[in-house]
């Protein structure tokens, strides 16, 4: 398919979802889903911003290595503030605690 990106996108600006753009498009949800990923359209919701944590958080995080699921790990479980959450660099291996192994 050709056009599919600029068809998928012309799709999604009208708010349609992934099942009515498969219908309109007469594939499956799974084909599109194949179409979608070759042509390096992300599958992934926006992340909610009820934490306060925004896209540039995530980005200045990223400078230092860190991944999205860490810093709100960092901040849903442990408690931390997103300045700390972002700006704390990972441990290395050698210096983090293995589950189920006492010290």
């Amino acid at each position: 398919m050709e056009n599919f990106k600029e068809e998928y996108l012309s799709h999604k600006a009208k708010n349609l979802t992934d099942e009515e753009i498969s219908e309109l498009m007469f594939m499956s949800t799974t084909t599109l889903k194949v179409y979608k990923k070759k042509n390096g359209l992300k599958n992934r919701k926006p992340c909610k911003n009820y934490l306060g944590i925004t896209e540039e958080h995530f980005k200045s995080a990223a400078e230092i290595g860190l991944n999205r699921k860490l810093v709100l790990d960092r901040v849903r479980v442990l408690g931390w503030s997103i300045s700390k959450a972002i700006s704390t660099p990972k441990l290395p291996p050698n210096k983090r605690k293995m589950k189920g192994v006492s010290t």
